[in-house]
């Protein structure tokens, strides 16, 4: 696997998203040339519907506008900072309006990669949308300027999960046991590796591959981050 890469909101390069009317385009961030576990897309919807049937486990994080899954006989409707896990054989559609989501999907090598013992089970088999006013950020490291909430993990989900974490004037280092993307959705983040420190602001996407040693820094950050596996504290407890 690659080492981590960052991905700025206005350098991304978008190509058309399948639809019905409207807008939609999507940016693929991370492939199977670069994660066989996760890939990572940006997507943007306007008044447009998707129809899918998914062959992959996928959470989505709404990070502008409104944005809607059809599927089950329910509209899940998220707003900014929300997020819906999905498993795969879900049948659905993709709705939006001026909506921008940041996609993630297990395995990433999906069209080739045959299912796997690992990649279950799963405790839930239905979709689970997450309300960002729903949950409560709960101090996290010694200084309590950091805090985190769970949103998906693996009472819900048997491959990804997601978290959202606050950073503000706090240095936490830490090496992930777990490929990762983390999405800046407000504030200012710093994460020094190295001797290279990545910065990023609200819409920018970084890629971090599983063993990467870092630290967790900013000043008012809000960050979504998606990992695999889900269960990487059990996992890592076996080795």
């Amino acid at each position: 696997m690659s080492g981590v890469i960052s991905f700025k909101n206005q350098a991304l390069q978008f190509r058309d998203w399948g639809q019905s009317g409207g807008m939609s385009r999507l940016a693929e961030l991370v492939g199977p040339d670069v994660s066989p576990t996760i890939s990572g897309y940006v997507g943007e919807l306007d008044r447009s519907s998707i129809p899918s049937t998914l062959p992959y486990d996928e959470i989505i994080l709404c990070m502008e506008g409104v944005f809607r899954v059809r599927a089950e006989g329910t509209v899940y409707e998220l707003g900014p900072a929300d997020a819906i896990w999905i498993p795969r054989g879900t049948v659905l559609h993709y709705e939006g309006v001026h909506a921008r989501v940041f996609i993630t999907r297990y395995p990433g090598d999906w069209q080739t990669r045959p299912s796997r013992p690992e990649d279950g089970p799963h405790g839930w088999n239905r979709v689970k949308l997450v309300r960002r006013a729903d949950v409560t950020l709960k101090p996290w490291g010694s200084d309590g300027r950091c805090s985190l909430a769970t949103y998906i993990d693996s009472e819900v989900s048997g491959t990804i999960g997601c978290s959202l974490s606050y950073f503000d004037q706090c240095s936490i280092p830490w090496t992930i046991h777990y490929d990762e993307f983390l999405v800046v959705i407000d504030g200012h983040y710093r994460m020094p590796v190295g001797d290279k420190v990545y910065e990023a602001t609200p819409g920018d996407v970084l890629w971090l591959p599983n063993g990467t040693a870092l630290c967790y820094e900013g000043d008012k950050a809000l960050i979504f981050t998606s990992v695999y596996p889900v269960n990487w504290r059990a996992r890592a407890q076996q080795t």
